[in-house]
């Protein structure tokens, strides 16, 4: 408890759980009011890769696929290894609406993205309850929802699911520190299992906020050598995610990986228009964290606790690395380079500013009555999030162009992102300006025949084409080479159905297609192996 002011069951309104639970889905109707209207911008950065990816990834799950590493689909049918490299649990949660799919994906993550919204307060709040009391933790979590790096940034303008469903995840694993603090295994547990999550969710902000429950805990314990069981748990965390960790680390020099040039800090470039809101965003964020630092340092007698002491410290050193102050610790460390923007911290300001609100409110809510102090607060941060939301409508980012869309969803293109390098040349697709649409999103494109027999004259049939298994016959009296309309990626293999060996595989010169040797009449089966990962086709008559 901050102070004896804090109560448990005064107001009638925050009282009961179900009532907290009414205003965090209030909080969520207002800072996404327009995705409840028009879904998910249609229009934003990056909602051209992860809608179709989510279509694509719930297909072939509700098929029975449990993982879906491969998506057979993408690149209109040659495929794509984006689930070896891309962090997949954000994509099963989407799944789960696959009932109300649409042919662009849209409609799933938007009803995926209001419930993360939703259940990011719910376990926001639980986190500051046992710290704030209801008032100031439901006023915290509130704050949580409506932030708006994590709406008008990295929802409504990037268009980033996954880094948007991160949020979830990251009261979970502080309020895990407040467990283990309370010398309670579950908090051990918790810490493991969410950490586990964050990293399968979003591995960058699984890096960014990898060392915060850590420094949250040296903070929060009294006996401080009790935080090295946190930072046990993170580590038991990435051991839990290995399954996809260790293949997405180990075959990174197969693919075309997202660039990982000098990170952009704040106030390097003040162009295009979201940097410069994002650099102004960065400010009213440290006037945010100065005003309500000196609010608490007045209400608690020029003494800060352990809970405001250290979310303080964090987001202030945090805010510094973010700045050119900072350049030269990021150049000595090359593994933060795939964080790309140094504005992917702002989820840590958001944790740390939810957090001071709620310790803020708590300290006034003896004072000013906290129904008074709810009102108020509540208020303020509905007239922030309607501000976005008209700004984001205005700004088009909910703008759908069907034509554009009718394109993406019949070759669903992947932009050369984790593209095997064995793919020199453009595939069929890339000469359509399926990026941003604009002259000549009208041309047609030639399909690539499934399969193609060269170097000798024989009939082919393809028996299945499903995303872990394609058979074709190929009726052949000389030898010749097949190329399978799938991109070459290491790992496959190919198996005579009539003499049980193992066929040559190899990709094709230009567009990194696979190539198998064959001498008779066989039919193959392509297979992924569920275990490990690696691609074999098992031939049979």
């Amino acid at each position: 408890m901050l102070n004896p002011h804090v109560r448990f069951g005064g107001l009638s309104a925050t009282a009961k759980p179900l009532r907290a639970g009414f205003f965090v889905l209030l909080a969520t109707a207002i800072a996404f009011a327009p995705v409840f209207v028009y879904g998910f911008p249609a229009d934003s950065w990056d909602i051209r890769f992860h809608s179709l990816w989510t279509r694509n990834f719930s297909d072939q799950l509700w098929a029975g696929e449990l993982y879906p590493r491969w998506l057979s689909q993408i690149n209109d049918g040659l495929g794509s290894p984006y689930f070896f490299y891309y962090s997949p649990l954000a994509y099963y949660l989407a799944s789960l609406f696959h009932g109300f799919r649409t042919p662009t994906g849209i409609a799933q993550i938007s009803l995926a993205s209001i419930t993360l919204l939703f259940l990011s307060g719910l376990v926001c709040y639980r986190w500051l309850l046992g710290i704030c009391g209801r008032t100031g933790a439901l006023v915290g979590a509130c704050f949580y929802v409506m932030a708006p790096s994590h709406v008008f940034v990295d929802a409504y303008v990037r268009g980033d699911y996954p880094e948007f469903a991160s949020y979830v995840w990251l009261p979970a694993i502080l309020h895990g520190v407040e467990l283990v603090r309370s010398r309670r295994a579950i908090g051990f547990v918790l810490i493991t299992l969410s950490y586990a999550g964050l990293v399968v969710t979003h591995v960058v902000i699984g890096l960014v906020f990898s060392g915060v429950p850590f420094l949250y805990a040296l903070g929060r314990f009294e006996q401080r050598s009790r935080a090295f069981f946190v930072l046990l748990a993170n580590v038991a965390g990435l051991a839990l995610a290995s399954v996809y960790l260790l293949p997405a680390l180990a075959t990174q020099s197969d693919v075309h990986m997202p660039p990982s040039g000098r990170v952009i800090l704040i106030f390097d470039v003040w162009t295009p228009q979201l940097v410069l809101f994002i650099n102004l965003l960065f400010v009213a964020y440290a006037i945010a964290l100065a005003g309500v630092g000196i609010v608490l340092w007045n209400l608690k007698s020029r003494k800060f606790g352990s809970f405001e002491s250290t979310l303080l410290l964090i987001c202030a050193a945090t805010m510094m690395f973010m700045t050119g102050l900072a350049r030269p610790i990021w150049d000595l460390l090359p593994m933060l380079q795939p964080l790309q923007f140094a504005w992917r911290f702002n989820c840590v300001i958001d944790i740390g500013l939810a957090g001071l609100i709620a310790a803020a409110i708590a300290e006034l809510s003896g004072r000013l009555g906290e129904r008074r102090l709810l009102t108020a607060a509540i208020g303020a941060f509905a007239a922030m999030a309607i501000m976005a939301d008209v700004c984001a409508v205005r700004f088009g980012v909910f703008d759908f162009d069907p034509m554009l869309w009718s394109k993406r969803v019949a070759y669903r293109p992947d932009y050369g992102l984790f593209r095997p390098f064995t793919a020199r040349n453009p595939l069929p697709a890339d000469i359509l300006p399926l990026w941003s649409g604009g002259a000549g999103l009208d041309a047609e494109v030639a399909p690539i025949p499934k399969v193609v027999l060269a170097g000798g004259a024989a009939r082919v049939q393809v028996t299945r084409w499903r995303p872990r298994d394609i058979a074709f016959s190929i009726d052949a009296t000389v030898p010749g080479t097949a190329v399978v309309a799938q991109l070459y990626y290491p790992g496959w293999q190919a198996v005579s159905a009539t003499t049980g060996r193992v066929l040559p595989t190899r990709p094709s010169d230009d567009r990194g297609l696979v190539i198998i040797l064959v001498l008779v009449t066989i039919v193959l089966r392509r297979r992924w192996n569920r275990d490990t990962g690696v691609g074999r086709a098992v031939g049979e008559r």
